[in-house]
């Protein structure tokens, strides 16, 4: 069982496809203007995710969604309206329309070593 410590530390990586051997990067298909000494970020990359964020990533590629985290300074009121009852650490709004796909596409989480990352 990995310990909070290790996990604070850990990246991921997400992908539909279960046999990734060997991370190409890979351009981003629309890139974006970015802020001086930022272009990189528009260049061939492969993503990686920390623990506290992957929430964000389960989901199949491209699928719209927004995710809501529970923070420890969130107001009452912001808990009950975005998390009513649920005592969830995230909450996540996707459209109707995605909800087959979401539920039959396996998604793959791939550790990733910190250190040489």
């Amino acid at each position: 069982m990995p310990t909070e410590a290790s996990l604070r530390d850990a990246l991921f990586h997400f992908s539909e496809d279960p046999a990734i051997r060997v991370f190409e990067p890979r351009a981003v298909r629309v890139p974006a203007e970015r802020a001086a000494g930022m272009a990189w970020l528009n260049g061939p990359l492969v993503w990686a995710i920390a623990a506290p964020f992957q929430a964000l990533y389960l989901f199949p590629r491209d699928c719209p969604r927004i995710v809501i985290l529970r923070k420890p300074k969130s107001s009452e009121a912001d808990l009950a309206r975005w998390f009513g009852s649920s005592n969830s650490v995230a909450v996540a709004y996707v459209e109707q329309d995605w909800m087959d796909r979401i539920a039959a596409t396996p998604l793959y989480r791939y550790d990733l070593p910190p250190a040489s990352f």
